[in-house]
């Protein structure tokens, strides 16, 4: 017995209907939702906190794209690992053989291993340094909050 693919359906259900209906709605109540939070955070951190925060924000970012980098790096080392003909057949490998003269399959599939490690040490390196910056923001929030009620209790 097959089961029907629910992508390839020839009507949408009324979910589907339902959310392109509302979907100014959607959009306008999670700008809504966005802006007061970013209102509260005008009220907990001081503009040198915030400049930190949007960098982080950025370093996250930039992480996950490395992350996702770093690990679809070993998928074409461990291909060519499975079958070396790869190298020949796959354009863009073929090209990289070509282009860097190398004299035999095994020195490639070296430098190709070398390469997906190096992105993967890269890739961590940049990973232990922004979760770094998170927790050195972190804790010193948690200070700067025991600082100001300190002084609220003691005044």
């Amino acid at each position: 017995m097959l089961l029907s693919n629910p992508w390839n359906r020839a009507r949408p259900d009324e979910t589907t209907i339902w959310y392109f209906e509302n979907l100014k709605k959607i959009n306008r109540l999670f700008l809504k939702v966005i802006s007061e939070h970013i209102s509260r955070t005008k009220v907990l951190f001081e503009e040198k906190e915030r400049q930190y925060v949007v960098l982080l924000f950025f370093g996250i970012l930039i992480m996950g794209v490395l992350e996702v980098v770093g690990i679809a790096s070993i998928a074409p080392f461990m291909a060519v690992i499975s079958d070396p003909n790869i190298i020949h057949e796959n354009t863009y490998l073929s090209t990289l053989y070509q282009y860097f003269n190398f004299d035999n399959d095994n020195e490639f599939l070296q430098i190709l291993g070398l390469a997906a490690l190096i992105i993967l040490v890269f890739s961590n390196g940049i990973s232990a340094f922004v979760n770094w910056g998170i927790i050195f923001f972190s804790r010193r929030q948690a200070h700067l909050i025991s600082m100001r009620l300190l002084k609220q209790y003691l005044s």
